[in-house]
């Protein structure tokens, strides 16, 4: 899981969520409230969809609002599970209240399978998805 997460609100405009999606090298943005509770989850595919519009409309019109989440106590087999059979690329962490805490992304999975099948360990950034 990643635990450093960049995430948006609802009313953001694409462009900003291009930005840091760019700058981060990341494919999945988590919308938050103002509470930091998980309202949405847009991925780079969606933006790249709603970028085309003439305006720069909100995250919030292109984002998927129907989530599928894990806490941090759920064993990571319910991640993959979710991303298998949902073809999920990414699963948001949420805590009791329905807070953001973190992402699971194919990545980590891949990262996760590479060092089992070659015994390497792979460096990566805490932030890295």
């Amino acid at each position: 899981m990643s635990a450093h997460v960049i995430s948006l609100r609802a009313t953001d405009p694409i462009s900003v969520a291009l930005r840091e999606m760019t700058l981060a090298s990341i494919r999945h943005l988590p919308i938050v409230d103002g509470h930091g509770k998980l309202v949405g989850l847009v991925s780079s595919t969606d933006l790249i969809t709603a970028a085309g519009r003439a305006d720069d409309a909100e995250v919030g019109s292109v984002m998927t609002r129907e989530l599928h989440t894990v806490t941090a106590d759920d064993p990571a087999e319910r991640a993959v599970a979710l991303m298998i059979d949902q073809k999920f690329n990414a699963v948001p962490v949420v805590g009791g209240a329905g807070e953001l805490v973190g992402i699971v992304t194919a990545t980590d999975f891949l990262v996760v399978a590479y060092q089992a099948l070659t015994g390497a360990k792979i460096e990566r950034e805490p932030d890295e998805t």
